[in-house]
């Protein structure tokens, strides 16, 4: 089964006003996590994400800055 691909940008704003815009563009907040390194604050699409998620798939490519990495989805919160 070939790995879902998801598009992600970097985010710089954090907190709940700029949480609340991402959103309402139709995007969510992430974090991404590598080995050892820096977490980097990232958005991704709201409907994609969804359509990841509801088929069950853990492990994605994710399309970040120009390069494509291979991601897993370890923690999902639907409402904090």
């Amino acid at each position: 089964m070939a790995a879902h691909e998801l598009t992600a940008e970097i985010r710089t704003e954090k907190g709940t006003r700029p949480m609340r815009r991402l959103r309402a563009t139709g995007k969510i907040p992430a974090v991404l996590y590598s080995g050892g390194k820096e977490a980097t604050a990232i958005s991704v699409e709201s409907r994609v994400m969804n359509k990841i998620l509801h088929s069950g798939s853990h492990v994605v490519v994710l399309k970040l800055g120009g390069q494509d990495k291979q991601a897993l989805i370890k923690d999902v919160q639907f409402d904090a």
